[in-house]
């Protein structure tokens, strides 16, 4: 039993580094989820940019083929 109390100290020294070293890799993680979901977001916005002028064009071309009907 006197081994394994000796032992308590060592291992409690190593894990004030270890603790770091998962926060340091937890504030990464965040970090590349906040730039993944900023580029979503992006992403996201261009499309529906998009898709709002293709509506439009398609109105319009749809309009100009009417007007040319009659």
């Amino acid at each position: 039993s006197n081994a394994r109390f000796m032992a308590l100290p060592t291992l409690s020294a190593h894990w004030p580094g270890r603790v770091r070293a998962l926060e340091r890799q937890l504030v990464r993680q965040r970090e590349q989820e906040a730039r993944w979901r900023q580029q979503w977001e992006l992403h996201s916005q261009y499309f529906r940019e998009q898709e709002v002028r293709s509506s439009k064009q398609a109105q319009w071309s749809s309009r100009q083929s009417f007007q040319r009907r009659y």
